[in-house]
């Protein structure tokens, strides 16, 4: 199912919205007290952190510790890990 938003407008059910994994861990993370602002606030940060991060030389890379593989991991992981 790609869906558990719904709307019933006197007539057929209109599904609209997120996927179902989506939704459970969006409730997950309320129920841990992080709103979903908070949410996409987080993966907008991981999202741009990780930009820069791709961007760096091996010189810059190395000022902050890391080798190019250990960047390349970084930077290509999903923003919601």
């Amino acid at each position: 199912m790609t869906c558990t938003n719904q709307i019933d407008i006197d007539g057929p059910v209109i599904r609209y919205g997120a996927s179902d994994a989506f939704l459970s861990y969006a409730d997950g993370i309320e129920k841990d007290g992080l709103s979903l602002t908070a949410l996409f606030k987080r993966w907008h940060f991981r999202w741009q952190s990780r930009r820069q991060l791709e961007q760096m030389s091996r010189e810059m890379l190395a000022d902050i510790g890391l080798t190019e593989g250990s960047a390349y991991r970084e930077y290509t992981k999903p923003f919601w890990r």
